[in-house]
């Protein structure tokens, strides 16, 4: 437990650097080729406020410079000369438990998007199931073509079209900048 899991080397820059927090005890198992484990100092820095300084831009742009033309790699030599600001112990408690909330509350702020979307989708499938459309569409569309003029003079009013009342109609001839 508390131990960081890091992607140390990746074709991909957005994944090198890339790190978790294990938080649970009791878990058993590996990981593979091109990752490192990281372990905070117990006596210097506190292992949540090290996951956010590992998540942070600055540090997820740092890692993204890593070597490499193809695959990033973050060299153990490279990521121990890495420098980042450790208040005291007791402000990265703060810290972390502030930054860990406000996790919290973006993935259930996500969750409830994604529930609303849902909600919503199936509103509409209800609806469109208790009320089906009575008309087909092609029936509704079927003038369309005929008349719709594209282009710069068959958008035009055709001079049998005007009428002294209605809704004036303007084209493109008539915008100004």
């Amino acid at each position: 437990p508390n131990d960081l899991l890091m992607c140390t080397s990746s074709g991909s820059a957005d994944v090198v650097g890339k790190s978790a927090l294990f938080e649970a005890n009791g878990w058993v198992g590996s990981f593979g080729a091109f990752c490192a484990v990281i372990r905070a100092n117990p006596n210097a820095c506190v292992p949540g406020y090290l996951k956010h300084v590992l998540r942070a831009p600055a540090f997820l742009r740092w890692a993204r410079s890593s070597l490499g033309a193809n695959i990033k790699n973050i060299r153990k030599s490279e990521l121990e000369l890495f420098q980042f600001h450790l208040p005291m112990r007791s402000d990265q408690v703060r810290v972390a438990t502030i930054l860990d909330n406000a996790d919290i509350l973006g993935r259930k702020r996500n969750e409830a998007i994604r529930l609303a979307d849902e909600i919503l989708r199936a509103a509409y499938l209800d609806l469109a199931e208790r009320h089906p459309a009575r008309t087909p569409v092609e029936t509704l569309l079927a003038d369309v073509p005929n008349a719709a003029r594209t282009g710069p003079f068959g958008s035009q009013l055709l001079v049998s079209e005007f009428t002294k009342s209605g809704v004036p109609v303007l084209g493109i001839d008539n915008v100004v900048a």
